[in-house]
């Protein structure tokens, strides 16, 4: 259904900024500025890929592994000093990839740390061989120290070593950003066709909505009564589905999304509406779009 619960004010306010991203070129559209790597891994470089499996971007790609058979193998460690805030509600993304045409025992893990503390993490198993493994990272958490902070990204084969021809990693699109609202999140490959995990994430027992929009407005809006900001196009946001967040603070949901040719890697912009006894908030938007 057509989006109506919010006020017709929502088309006559003021825009407000967009979210803040903390990590400095998390897209690689700048080369490696802003990022000290080190550890073992053949051929560390920026390069061309579709990581999220909708665009082919700059990415950050690796073989990993260790250079002498001697497990378990450390990580490539990509590092960057952020400023951390202790006590705030902090939602990390990432997108990542494994590809190559040989099948490995072990495909490799990603991790993503924040002053030390280990905050998502993928392990994708065995790697069959000429297939494209895809998922996107996310998370939401606290730190209880601030200051300048290591956030980094390992990437590795801790139980063998890499050659050109062992699976390449790729990384891409890390986002850091402090929500205050409720975060959406799709587990798993984004496939037509295929079922995943939809999850909220927010404050616990919490009502939500969710939202979703082939665009965004030009820039996110205020809307009386609510707070936060509004990022999708009202004139197209459908109202998805509804639900309450458990003692946790999660909802997960499977969904398979219809393979339609339409939606193929078409934008599909999330948000995610939180309602309780602090009132009603606007959470944070991202594109999930999906592909063939």
């Amino acid at each position: 259904m057509r989006l109506s619960l919010l006020p017709l004010a929502l088309l006559l306010v003021a825009p407000l900024a967009a979210q803040r991203n903390w990590v400095v070129n998390g897209d690689f559209s700048k080369g490696l500025t802003g990022w000290t790597g080190s550890g073992p891994g053949n051929n560390p470089k920026v390069e061309t890929f579709m990581t999220d499996g909708l665009k082919a971007s700059p990415a950050f790609g690796i073989n990993a592994g260790g250079k002498i058979y001697n497990p378990p193998h450390a990580p490539y460690i990509l590092q960057q000093r952020i400023p951390a805030i202790p006590g705030v509600t902090y939602e990390v993304v990432m997108d990542v990839a494994i590809t190559g045409s040989r099948s490995n025992a072990q495909a490799g893990i990603f991790e993503i740390k924040f002053g030390g503390k280990s905050v998502a993490k993928r392990d994708f198993g065995r790697f069959s061989g000429r297939v494209v493994l895809r998922d996107r990272l996310c998370a939401r958490f606290t730190l209880t120290k601030g200051g300048p902070t290591t956030f980094q990204v390992e990437i590795s084969r801790p139980r063998y070593i890499y050659s050109s021809r062992t699976p390449r990693h790729y990384i891409d699109n890390i986002k850091l950003q402090i929500v205050t609202g409720p975060t959406f999140c799709v587990r798993g490959d984004r496939v037509l066709g295929k079922t995943n995990v939809w999850e909220v994430g927010g404050k616990p027992k919490d009502l939500f909505v969710v939202f979703v929009a082939p665009k965004l407005l030009p820039k996110p809006v205020s809307v009386p009564g609510y707070n936060g900001v509004f990022a999708l196009d009202v004139a197209s946001t459908l109202v998805l589905y509804s639900g309450a967040l458990d003692a946790s603070g999660l909802h997960q949901l499977k969904f398979t999304m219809p393979n339609i040719a339409a939606l193929d890697k078409a934008p599909l912009y999330f948000e995610a509406l939180g309602i309780g006894p602090g009132g009603r908030i606007f959470g944070s938007w991202h594109n999930w779009g999906y592909h063939k």
